[in-house]
């Protein structure tokens, strides 16, 4: 380290012996979660010593830590308890028509009880989902710049809180696997779902459909990212039916590009159909509920002016650059990608088949890593834009562009990259067909379509 400023003679370094009681008790505290601090107070005595006298309080800050902020903990900590309860069953020998499903005990009564390893163990574990859930909703909301949260202190607030009420909605009120025909049962879930989210003040019932509407673009994006076929869903709220597998289900569908079916989930309202009955009450407008539900989070949005820098078309957040390629994928379905090829090269499979295959098609069932996908994509977007080709339209990986720019990108110029790696990979050079991307023949005849090469301009009209 050439660069390095050494120490002056005179300069004394503090040993780890002469650090203060109060400052290793600080240390303690501040540290990021709960596996950090059982392998550091194994590495002294005097560390462990520090934390037996002051076990409680210790743990309290660091579990304030490991979910995100004190004003998390009590959400969280009904959280966990519930898992670990898991269900209580009804007693069967309740009338069915008085059925009825208690909540949870509420978050105010949380901090009472001393916190145990078990619960200690799943703060670690959800905290970490939450964390990772936040950078891609700011990623997606806040700054398409950044990989990892933006979040103001406030906003990481309300989103976590929020985050973790969802997750608790999920595990108590998600629709069962079978239907065992208990209308009683399911109206008692009914009427409990509805008073759960009742019982939330306006302010924190719109953080909490926030962060449910953005689990339901999450589940959408999981869906396109790894379906080759085309993703239409059977009905309006489809995916917002099937946010009931839970945060942590889609954030690992999103990890490994893939999407959870959940029995049960269809025409559920699952969530939704709760908060109906709960914003009610509040008596706003549309335009009203419609704001707060936008806003609940990010209060303001200081990208809401932005604009395509090829058409120029308002777009504010929904713009696409270098840093936010990744995303991509889940917006831009294989599928689709298919369809924009130009002629009748999508309905081409020997064209196609190992073009999805190159972009990650299979990535989902040979367990691919996400950014293994994500520098694909990546990858696939920096050579379209750096590709050499005669056309007078100039594009940038330094520029910002909407979804439709992005897919005229994709149209002037993927069959030309998809050539480019065929070439590349070697693959022996075959003689244009002369109605090149046009022929009608390559579709049904696949001796031709192996034949002659079809990833060329037409020379002879259409055949």
């Amino acid at each position: 380290m050439l660069n390095a400023v050494p120490f002056n003679q005179n300069t004394s370094v503090m040993s780890f012996a002469a650090l203060t009681e109060d400052v290793l008790d600080e240390v303690l505290r501040r540290l990021p979660d709960f596996n950090t601090l059982a392998a550091t107070i194994r590495t002294s005595k005097q560390l462990s010593d520090i934390f037996k006298a002051h076990p409680k309080s210790i743990t309290r800050n660091v579990a304030e830590n490991t979910c995100g902020h004190p004003d998390v903990l009590p959400a969280a900590l009904r959280l966990v308890r519930k898992v670990l309860k898991g269900d209580v069953g009804d007693d069967d020998d309740d009338d069915d028509d008085d059925i009825v499903i208690a909540q949870e005990p509420p978050e105010d009564e949380m901090l009472a009880s001393p916190l145990t390893r078990e619960e200690a163990r799943l703060l670690d574990r959800y905290g970490e989902v939450v964390r990772s859930m936040e950078d891609i909703y700011s990623w997606r909301h806040k700054d398409p710049a950044s990989s990892t949260t933006r979040l103001t202190p406030l906003e990481a607030v309300r989103f976590k809180r929020g985050m973790h009420r969802f997750w608790l909605f999920c595990e108590c009120y998600s629709p069962p696997e079978y239907d065992d025909g208990d209308d009683d049962c399911q109206a008692a879930r009914d009427r409990a779902a509805n008073e759960c989210l009742r019982l939330l003040l306006v302010e924190d019932l719109f953080e909490v459909g926030a962060v449910a509407a953005f689990c339901a673009e999450m589940y959408e994006w999981n869906c396109k990212a790894w379906s080759l076929t085309p993703v239409n869903p059977p009905y309006a709220d489809f995916y917002r039916d099937h946010t009931c597998v839970g945060p942590e289900q889609i954030l690992q569908d999103f990890q490994h590009l893939y999407s959870s079916q959940p029995e049960g989930a269809e025409n559920s309202g699952f969530f939704w159909t709760s908060f109906e009955h709960a914003v009610t009450r509040f008596q706003l407008s549309q335009q009203s509920r419609d704001d707060r539900l936008v806003h609940a989070i990010i209060r303001e949005d200081v990208r809401a002016g932005n604009s395509c820098d090829r058409c120029h078309a308002v777009r504010g957040i929904d713009l696409w650059g270098s840093t936010n390629w990744p995303l991509l994928r889940g917006f831009l379905s294989l599928d689709e990608v298919r369809t924009l090829l130009p002629g009748r090269l999508q309905h081409n499979s020997t064209e196609t088949k190992p073009l999805c295959k190159r972009l990650g098609s299979e990535f989902w069932l040979v367990h691919r890593p996400r950014p293994e996908a994500d520098e694909v994509f990546t990858n696939l977007m920096k050579e379209m834009i750096q590709l050499p080709v005669d056309d007078a339209v100039a594009w940038s990986a330094d520029e910002w562009y909407c979804h439709d720019c992005v897919r005229e990108l994709f149209k002037q110029r993927l069959w030309r990259w998809w050539h480019a790696k065929k070439r590349e990979a070697g693959t022996p050079e075959m003689e244009d067909c002369w109605y090149g991307y046009n022929c009608r023949t390559m579709v049904h005849r696949q001796a031709h379509a192996e034949k002659l090469n079809h990833l060329c301009v037409p020379t002879k009209g259409d055949a």
